[in-house]
C-alpha cells in the first residue's frame, strides 16, 4: 500500500486534472486562475474543504472517534489526519477536543 499523501494526492490531481480539461485552460494558467479567485492552490484548497468536513462533523458529534470522522471526510488513514489537523488547526485532535469549542471552528485561546 502505497502512502496516504500519495493516494490523496493522486485522487486530487485525477480530479483537478478533470476540472482543467473541462475549462479548456492550460494546467499552469488554471492554477493561476483558481489561486487568484480563492487564494489557494487547487490541492491546498481540496486539503480545507476535506479538513472542514471534519470540522463540521465533529461539530454535530463530538463524540464520534477522530478516525471515523477522518475516514468519512475522505482521508485515507489516521496519520494522515493527524498531520493535516496540526498544519492546518495548530494543534493536535485531542486537543482540539479538549478546547472544548463553544462554537464549531472557534477555539478558546
Amino acid at each position: 500500500m502505497s502512502s496516504a499523501s500519495a493516494n490523496d494526492n493522486d485522487g486530487q490531481a485525477g480530479a483537478i486534472g478533470e476540472l482543467v480539461k473541462q475549462s479548456g485552460y492550460s494546467h499552469r494558467r488554471f492554477i493561476a486562475l483558481f489561486r487568484g479567485m480563492t487564494g489557494l492552490a487547487p490541492k491546498q484548497y481540496a486539503r480545507m474543504l476535506r479538513f472542514d468536513r471534519v470540522i463540521g462533523q465533529f461539530a454535530t458529534a463530538p463524540a464520534q472517534r477522530w478516525v471515523e470522522l477522518a475516514l468519512q471526510a475522505g482521508y485515507s488513514d489516521q496519520a494522515h489526519f493527524n498531520r493535516d489537523f496540526l498544519a492546518i488547526a495548530g494543534m493536535s485532535p485531542q486537543a482540539y477536543r479538549r478546547a472544548a469549542p463553544a462554537s464549531s471552528r472557534h477555539v478558546r485561546i
